[in-house]
């Protein structure tokens, strides 16, 4: 999955689902189990989220993005960059 693109471009699928880990311990804290505090572990955090991973959030945005510029008219410049691919050379 390429994930170069948006807010982050040197990202990658690992780096960001870490990133969205730490959030979410941040967030979640710590958990008292038999008289000791840890910190959660991935599949609680994810349990007690609820939600669509970021890496899923971003592809599926991309992808609403994608629908919304396909259907613009065919001399917009954001349907030709999508379906050409951006070709030529960066000025």
């Amino acid at each position: 999955m390429d994930l170069k693109h948006g807010y982050y471009p040197n990202l990658t699928k690992p780096a960001y689902e870490f990133y969205e880990r730490k959030i979410l311990r941040a967030i979640f804290g710590p958990t008292n189990g038999n008289g000791e505090w840890r910190i959660r572990y991935n599949n609680e955090l994810y349990t007690l989220y609820k939600e669509n991973d970021i890496v899923t959030y971003i592809t599926i945005n991309r992808l609403r993005w994608a629908g919304h510029v396909i259907r613009l008219e065919e001399q917009s410049p954001a349907r030709r960059v999508l379906v050409l691919g951006g070709e030529g050379r960066h000025r």
